[in-house]
């Protein structure tokens, strides 16, 4: 497919002196068409459209990126299947609920099914794991999709035991109180009543099918209780059973009903790694709820993070909390974003649109230009748990990692050329640090001197190298170093282009700054 989302910004532009485009006096601030759909995952086509979808059914459509169209925003509204009341009412009945939880899209590249369309739906009514995965295929995007059945439920033969060794059962269990195991009673769909271990044993929704860089079709999934985890499937989108002998995969990271959800994965075929991303936290507006990444050189892991912690280490224990839990993974997985708010600076009135808990995302990769984007949903600062859609262009750092840049994507400014003293200034800082928190990170201001120091809120040093063209930024701020880039930006708050940097440490930390000039 040969998609280009090389396009100037929207607003008209003029050349000045700096060549810098700039957003000429008078002009009405850029206008997005926006969409509400909770926990949007991205599929693109080569009728040159993306798609998305998630819970309730919700779904829109883009041709850039940009400007989205609302296409469905629940089950009774939706357009996805003819009758789906029909088609999937038993597995809605069998999942005590009345709506979907999140979905993906994916087009089959092979086997009998090459060239459709895939969904993959889930249930779950929330206060019980009774949840399950299922598939369902279309001719075309927008569907009529028609279900095939249901993958995987939230129940099967695992038992403490057959997950982990003696010795670690013991460390697992070393040091709490109580009893390590959590049963719930699930009634099969044959009727019969099954044990389910909610410790160890994952919730059966948020499934993200991808293919990896040989063409084999993986299936990653989970949520809260066991954890996440990934099977491998076979070209018609059924569960390749000679993967594992275990029939819920391999687990990658989670345990306890520790508040991670939402896995995406994407493949760079810049760096060769698979970007495994979740959501660590509380999806509500006051929930903390913000998004992380890994990295493996396999599809099913092992996954580390910056600092080089395993994630498969990255659990909770027996009988806490979610509050309580946030404590004990938050060090692990890098942190590219969570609530924050840019303040005015100077003459500016307002400040930017504050981000309440982002998150439950979805990735893409542009092959024919070489640009990542970031999609999620994300709640805003005194709307309470509005939400709505949300896109970030993503870079890969020198070392590998993904960061994002601080303003939406209002496309590509093209025909920038500047020099290190353009990047100088005070700029509008803001560091995400690495904690789960309803708290809003509001931005404080610090300066890129011209002598490569960094001075005001934070202090350190700053340097900027175009090594590839790539705009490379790396800073050494407060005993720590993080890299990154800097990006000429289309800033919607103030309605102006502006330098804008992004980088991220061995910190698991992402820090952001927007020229406050």
């Amino acid at each position: 497919m040969k998609k280009t989302l090389l396009f100037f910004s929207a607003l008209a532009l003029c050349a000045c002196t700096s060549n810098l485009p700039k957003v000429p006096e008078g002009t009405a601030p850029l206008e997005y068409q926006n969409v509400v759909v909770h926990d949007p995952s991205i599929m693109d086509t080569t009728e040159g459209m993306y798609y998305i979808t998630g819970s309730h059914m919700a779904g829109a459509r883009s041709a850039d990126l940009i400007n989205w169209e609302q296409l469905s925003t629940s089950v009774q509204q939706q357009s996805w299947f003819q009758d789906i009341q029909t088609e999937l009412g038993d597995v809605m009945a069998w999942g005590h609920t009345r709506t979907f939880w999140a979905g993906c899209l994916i087009q089959l590249k092979s086997g009998p099914n090459a060239g459709k369309y895939m969904m993959n739906y889930c249930v779950c009514q929330g206060s019980c794991p009774q949840g399950a995965i299922g598939y369902a295929l279309a001719d075309k995007p927008e569907g009529p999709y028609h279900d095939m059945g249901v993958l995987l439920y939230s129940f099967g033969s695992r038992n403490t035991e057959d997950i982990y060794d003696a010795e670690t059962l013991a460390t697992l269990r070393s040091g709490e109180s109580g009893n390590v195991e959590a049963y719930a009673d699930i009634t099969a769909p044959d009727g019969s009543v099954v044990r389910y271990n909610s410790n160890f044993m994952p919730n059966a929704i948020d499934p993200c099918t991808f293919y990896d860089a040989d063409g084999t079709l993986w299936l990653l999934y989970g949520s809260y209780s066991g954890g996440i985890f990934i099977l491998r499937l076979n070209p018609d989108g059924t569960i390749d059973r000679t993967y594992s002998q275990d029939y819920y995969g391999k687990k990658l990271m989670g345990s306890y009903h520790t508040p991670i959800e939402g896995p995406f994965m994407l493949y760079s075929p810049e760096t060769k790694y698979y970007y495994m991303f979740v959501s660590y936290g509380g999806l509500n507006a006051n929930g903390g709820y913000n998004i992380r990444v890994s990295r493996s050189k396999n599809p099913d892991g092992p996954f580390e993070d910056p600092a080089g912690y395993p994630m498969i280490e990255c659990m909770g224990k027996a009988g806490q909390t979610m509050n309580r839990q946030n404590p004990l993974i938050e060090k692990y997985g890098l942190k590219l974003m969570g609530n924050f708010q840019f303040m005015p600076y100077g003459n500016e009135q307002e400040p930017s649109e504050g981000y309440m808990s982002p998150g439950h995302n979805s990735a893409y990769y542009d092959a024919s230009t070489g640009r990542y984007f970031l999609l999620f949903h994300t709640r805003f600062k005194g709307t309470g748990d509005r939400y709505q859609v949300r896109v970030h262009q993503m870079f890969m750092n020198e070392d590998g990692w993904p960061v994002t840049t601080p303003h939406r994507y209002s496309g590509v400014i093209e025909g920038v050329k500047y020099s290190k003293k353009d990047l100088e200034g005070a700029y509008k800082f803001v560091n995400h640090g690495t904690k789960t928190t309803g708290v809003l990170t509001e931005s404080s201001i610090i300066n890129l001197n011209a002598d490569g120091t960094v001075s005001g809120a934070a202090s350190g040093t700053w340097n900027w190298n175009k090594a590839g063209g790539k705009n490379y930024a790396e800073f050494h701020i407060d005993g720590k170093t993080y890299k990154g880039v800097f990006n000429y930006q289309y800033d919607p708050a103030a309605n102006v282009n502006r330098f804008t940097f992004t980088a991220c440490g061995m910190s698991n930390e992402t820090i952001w700054g927007s020229k406050a000039e």
